[in-house]
């Protein structure tokens, strides 16, 4: 009798912890762990500025048979500029946040922040945005390039835009994210109120 009393003893603490730990361990493992990083590596030594006005430089090449002025900055351009930018997070940032990286893909701009929590646990935000412009005719210049955050995914799971912010951690807020893209030489105004990044064509012709 004490043997089965035993028996269903330890059977009612395994369904229980396995209940309780176990499946939701794995089930946050499944949904919110994700190690993909991108493949970029940033450089050390690049000075923002002069990255810049070489692009500048390179806008002239063609005006000759095309007759248009072409200012170009690929994806490798904008990395470099976040990895300059990375480098100036707040301490508290800096030990959970590897690596930010944008990807542009087809109209969508992702802006990935990969972050490792505890040490041990890696997991990748996604915010997806897309770009748009609003023009003033009479004033050009007061005109801007919005990016509008369409989506936010943790690991595996998308549409999770309040706890992707709150995994990102309290450092990275309107301001912090705001100065971190000035510190890249891009003078862009972050408000994830509205959930907008945006690029004054002022600030922009600054910027050049």
């Amino acid at each position: 009798q004490k043997k089965k009393k035993k028996h269903t003893g330890l059977i009612i603490f395994l369904s229980l912890f396995t209940v309780l730990i176990i499946v939701p361990v794995v089930a946050i493992y499944a949904c919110f762990y994700d190690n993909t990083t991108a493949a970029f590596v940033g450089k050390d030594n690049v000075d923002t500025s002069s990255l810049f006005k070489a692009k500048a430089v390179d806008a002239f090449d063609d005006t000759a048979t095309s007759h248009k002025i072409s200012y170009v900055v690929k994806e490798d351009d904008l990395n470099q500029l976040l990895y300059q930018a990375s480098k100036s997070v707040p301490d508290n940032a800096k030990g959970y946040l590897k690596k930010l990286t944008v990807s542009i893909e087809d109209d969508a701009y992702h802006f990935y922040l990969d972050a490792t929590l505890g040490g041990f646990f890696d997991t990748r935000i996604d915010i997806k945005t897309t770009l748009s412009e609003t023009k003033d005719a009479q004033n050009p210049e007061n005109g801007s390039f919005i990016f509008t955050i369409s989506d936010m995914k943790v690991g595996r799971i998308s549409g999770m835009d309040s706890l992707a912010l709150s995994l990102a951690g309290s450092s990275l807020n309107d301001e912090s994210l705001t100065t971190l893209f000035k510190n890249a030489g891009l003078n862009m105004k972050v408000s994830l109120t509205d959930k907008t990044i945006t690029y004054t064509k002022k600030a922009m012709i600054e910027d050049l």
